[in-house]
């Protein structure tokens, strides 16, 4: 119950004004724990958020290797879009997730208007939160890149290998070590 609390705060702050609409929505809330290196498996179109953990996104599209294009963590929402099935979600920790059947979800918008406008500012957060690679791609030397990466994300560090983070900074394995020891 408290999972739920913690998913309506996050909901009111971006436009969940509903009763109704909210009790409607938790009663078709399921949850799942993965362990860590499990994927999570829904319906494109699913939005799941994150009640605690740390959710790698892979786009596996036009690569050899998948790469790691989103890291999400507790309070930020997972995305599946129509469409984007070269895209999968992996738990780089113990994760626990709370979403909507798909087919429930699209019921729920017909029902109630609100949540159609609450769907596009979830979708615009995902967004935001795959920016936040685009801007760490942007510094030119993997030293700034690292720097910045560790600045805004000390606190999950702990918990991502550090293969995965030279994964999500487009660098080397062997470059991305030789930095990142002495940032830390």
């Amino acid at each position: 119950m408290d999972q739920l609390i913690q998913l309506k705060t996050c909901l009111d702050a971006i436009g969940l004004n509903s009763l109704v609409a909210w009790q409607a929505l938790a009663a078709a809330c399921v949850t799942v724990k993965l362990k860590t290196g499990e994927n999570f498996i829904c319906q494109a179109g699913t939005v799941a958020f994150i009640i605690e953990g740390i959710i790698k996104e892979y786009d596996s599209s036009l690569r050899t290797k998948p790469a790691i294009v989103n890291l999400l963590t507790a309070n930020e929402y997972v995305v599946t879009f129509v469409g984007s099935n070269h895209h999968f979600y992996r738990a780089s920790c113990p994760s626990t997730l709370v979403y909507i059947d798909n087919t429930r979800q699209w019921q729920l918008f017909d029902q109630f208007n609100e949540l159609q406008s609450l769907y596009f500012n979830i979708e615009d957060l995902h967004f935001q939160s795959r920016q936040r690679r685009t801007q760490l791609l942007e510094f030119n030397t993997a030293r700034e890149r690292i720097k910045a990466f560790i600045r805004k994300n000390r606190s999950i560090l702990p918990f991502l290998r550090k293969k995965d983070i030279a994964n999500y900074l487009c660098l080397e394995y062997n470059l991305f070590v030789r930095h990142y020891s002495k940032l830390l």
